[in-house]
Protein backbone atom coordinates (compact mmCIF):
# COMPACT_ATOMS: atom_id res chain seq x y z
CA UNK A 1 0.00 0.00 0.00
CA UNK A 2 3.19 2.70 0.81
CA UNK A 3 4.16 1.90 -2.39
CA UNK A 4 1.50 2.36 -4.62
CA UNK A 5 -1.33 4.23 -2.98
CA UNK A 6 0.21 6.43 -0.28
CA UNK A 7 3.03 7.38 -2.81
CA UNK A 8 3.53 5.73 -5.84
CA UNK A 9 6.83 4.67 -6.17
CA UNK A 10 9.34 5.35 -9.71
CA UNK A 11 12.67 5.06 -11.08
CA UNK A 12 14.80 8.24 -9.89
CA UNK A 13 12.56 8.70 -6.64
CA UNK A 14 14.56 8.91 -3.10
CA UNK A 15 13.37 7.88 0.15
CA UNK A 16 13.48 7.78 3.44
CA UNK A 17 12.52 4.92 5.46
CA UNK A 18 11.89 5.48 9.19
CA UNK A 19 12.14 1.75 10.87
CA UNK A 20 13.81 0.37 7.92
CA UNK A 21 15.30 -2.75 9.97
CA UNK A 22 11.54 -3.55 11.17
CA UNK A 23 9.47 -6.52 9.10
CA UNK A 24 7.33 -4.17 6.77
CA UNK A 25 10.69 -1.73 6.66
CA UNK A 26 12.59 -4.50 5.18
CA UNK A 27 10.19 -5.21 2.77
CA UNK A 28 9.46 -1.71 1.45
CA UNK A 29 13.50 -1.08 1.24
CA UNK A 30 13.90 -3.80 -0.80
CA UNK A 31 10.63 -3.41 -2.88
CA UNK A 32 11.39 0.65 -3.96
CA UNK A 33 14.73 -0.39 -4.52
CA UNK A 34 13.68 -2.78 -7.01
CA UNK A 35 11.62 -0.17 -8.95
CA UNK A 36 14.49 1.97 -8.77
CA UNK A 37 14.45 3.95 -5.76
CA UNK A 38 17.30 5.27 -4.09
CA UNK A 39 16.50 4.31 -0.43
CA UNK A 40 17.72 5.78 2.55
CA UNK A 41 17.32 3.43 5.51
CA UNK A 42 17.07 4.65 9.54
CA UNK A 43 18.21 2.03 12.01
CA UNK A 44 16.79 2.10 15.60
CA UNK A 45 19.84 0.26 16.93
CA UNK A 46 23.58 -0.53 16.04
CA UNK A 47 22.53 -4.49 16.30
CA UNK A 48 19.91 -3.65 13.67
CA UNK A 49 22.00 -1.51 10.91
CA UNK A 50 23.11 -4.75 9.13
CA UNK A 51 19.46 -5.57 8.34
CA UNK A 52 18.66 -2.21 7.16
CA UNK A 53 22.64 -1.60 5.18
CA UNK A 54 21.17 -5.44 3.63
CA UNK A 55 17.97 -3.40 1.53
CA UNK A 56 18.81 -0.07 1.55
CA UNK A 57 21.03 1.89 -0.84
CA UNK A 58 22.20 3.84 2.16
CA UNK A 59 22.54 2.71 5.46
CA UNK A 60 22.27 5.41 8.82
CA UNK A 61 21.99 5.39 12.68
CA UNK A 62 19.06 6.60 14.13
CA UNK A 63 21.45 8.45 17.06
CA UNK A 64 23.68 9.85 14.62
CA UNK A 65 23.96 13.62 15.63
CA UNK A 66 24.70 13.89 11.84
CA UNK A 67 21.50 12.34 10.45
CA UNK A 68 19.40 15.14 8.84
CA UNK A 69 22.83 16.43 7.23
CA UNK A 70 24.08 13.18 5.78
CA UNK A 71 20.26 12.53 4.65
CA UNK A 72 20.80 16.04 3.00
CA UNK A 73 24.18 14.77 1.43
CA UNK A 74 22.02 12.29 -0.54
CA UNK A 75 19.20 14.11 -1.24
CA UNK A 76 20.19 17.64 -1.00
CA UNK A 77 16.46 19.53 -2.28
CA UNK A 78 15.07 16.65 -0.06
CA UNK A 79 13.86 13.19 0.07
CA UNK A 80 10.65 12.84 -2.07
CA UNK A 81 8.19 10.47 0.23
CA UNK A 82 9.04 9.70 3.89
CA UNK A 83 7.75 6.67 5.25
CA UNK A 84 7.94 6.65 8.58
CA UNK A 85 7.21 3.32 10.86
CA UNK A 86 8.28 4.80 14.29
CA UNK A 87 5.99 7.57 14.47
CA UNK A 88 6.29 10.50 17.15
CA UNK A 89 10.24 9.95 18.06
CA UNK A 90 11.27 10.15 14.46
CA UNK A 91 8.97 12.65 12.67
CA UNK A 92 11.02 15.76 12.95
CA UNK A 93 13.92 13.35 11.19
CA UNK A 94 10.86 12.87 8.69
CA UNK A 95 10.24 16.94 8.08
CA UNK A 96 13.42 17.84 7.79
CA UNK A 97 14.41 15.70 5.39
CA UNK A 98 11.00 15.57 3.06
CA UNK A 99 11.33 17.99 0.00
CA UNK A 100 8.71 20.81 -0.40
CA UNK A 101 5.52 19.23 -2.16
CA UNK A 102 6.46 15.89 -0.68
CA UNK A 103 5.35 13.24 1.54
CA UNK A 104 5.49 11.65 4.39
CA UNK A 105 3.76 8.06 4.60
CA UNK A 106 2.97 7.93 8.62
CA UNK A 107 2.59 4.57 9.00
CA UNK A 108 3.21 3.27 12.34
CA UNK A 109 3.53 4.56 15.56
CA UNK A 110 5.96 2.74 18.00
CA UNK A 111 7.07 5.24 19.70
CA UNK A 112 3.45 6.96 19.70
CA UNK A 113 1.43 8.89 17.26
CA UNK A 114 3.18 11.73 15.21
CA UNK A 115 1.93 14.72 16.15
CA UNK A 116 -0.51 17.13 13.66
CA UNK A 117 0.68 18.86 10.78
CA UNK A 118 2.04 22.77 11.33
CA UNK A 119 1.44 25.46 9.62
CA UNK A 120 5.13 25.54 8.03
CA UNK A 121 3.96 21.70 6.68
CA UNK A 122 1.48 23.24 5.16
CA UNK A 123 3.26 26.41 3.43
CA UNK A 124 6.10 23.59 2.01
CA UNK A 125 3.15 21.56 0.45
CA UNK A 126 4.15 18.68 2.59
CA UNK A 127 1.51 16.32 2.48
CA UNK A 128 0.68 13.57 5.44
CA UNK A 129 -0.63 10.65 4.86
CA UNK A 130 -1.72 8.16 7.33
CA UNK A 131 -1.43 4.29 6.32
CA UNK A 132 -5.20 3.00 7.22
CA UNK A 133 -6.94 6.08 5.48
CA UNK A 134 -9.99 5.04 3.24
CA UNK A 135 -9.30 7.76 0.44
CA UNK A 136 -5.56 5.38 0.11
CA UNK A 137 -6.59 1.93 1.80
CA UNK A 138 -9.84 0.36 0.36
CA UNK A 139 -11.24 -2.61 -1.74
CA UNK A 140 -9.97 -1.71 -5.12
CA UNK A 141 -5.94 -0.51 -3.84
CA UNK A 142 -6.12 -3.74 -1.23
CA UNK A 143 -6.67 -6.01 -4.59
CA UNK A 144 -4.55 -4.40 -6.52
CA UNK A 145 -1.61 -4.14 -3.91
CA UNK A 146 -2.46 -7.90 -2.46
CA UNK A 147 -1.57 -8.81 -6.28
CA UNK A 148 1.27 -6.93 -6.54
CA UNK A 149 2.63 -8.41 -3.26
CA UNK A 150 2.36 -11.71 -4.18
CA UNK A 151 4.31 -10.97 -7.75
CA UNK A 152 6.63 -9.23 -6.04
CA UNK A 153 7.04 -12.08 -3.74
CA UNK A 154 7.18 -14.81 -6.86
CA UNK A 155 10.24 -12.55 -8.31
CA UNK A 156 12.23 -13.66 -4.73
CA UNK A 157 12.95 -9.66 -4.06
CA UNK A 158 12.77 -10.67 -0.31
CA UNK A 159 14.37 -14.17 -0.45
CA UNK A 160 17.01 -12.46 2.02
CA UNK A 161 14.59 -12.13 4.92
CA UNK A 162 14.45 -14.44 7.89
CA UNK A 163 11.29 -16.06 8.07
CA UNK A 164 9.76 -16.50 11.51
CA UNK A 165 6.51 -19.36 11.26
CA UNK A 166 3.85 -19.73 13.73
CA UNK A 167 1.19 -22.26 13.61
CA UNK A 168 -2.41 -21.16 14.16
CA UNK A 169 -2.48 -21.78 17.74
CA UNK A 170 0.69 -19.59 18.65
CA UNK A 171 -0.98 -16.62 17.33
CA UNK A 172 -1.14 -15.37 20.77
CA UNK A 173 2.43 -15.72 20.71
CA UNK A 174 3.18 -13.94 17.67
CA UNK A 175 1.28 -10.74 18.79
CA UNK A 176 3.23 -10.87 21.52
CA UNK A 177 6.62 -11.10 20.42
CA UNK A 178 5.83 -8.22 18.03
CA UNK A 179 4.33 -5.96 20.83
CA UNK A 180 7.84 -6.51 22.59
CA UNK A 181 9.86 -6.09 19.78
CA UNK A 182 11.28 -10.28 20.11
CA UNK A 183 10.48 -10.62 16.66
CA UNK A 184 13.47 -11.91 14.43
CA UNK A 185 11.75 -11.92 11.03
CA UNK A 186 9.33 -11.84 9.19
CA UNK A 187 6.11 -13.77 10.78
CA UNK A 188 4.68 -15.99 8.74
CA UNK A 189 0.92 -17.45 9.83
CA UNK A 190 1.29 -21.77 8.86
CA UNK A 191 -2.77 -22.67 8.76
Amino acid sequence: MGLYALHRITAGDVILVLGASGSVGSILSRWARALGATVIGVAGSPEKLAKVEAGATHALFASDPELSTKIRAIAQAGVDVVYDFVGKATFPVGVAAVRDGGVIAAIGAASGQPPAATEQMASRGIQIRAGGTPQHVHGGTVAVATEQLWDAVRADLFSDLEVVPYRFEQIGGAHADMESQRLAGLPVLIV
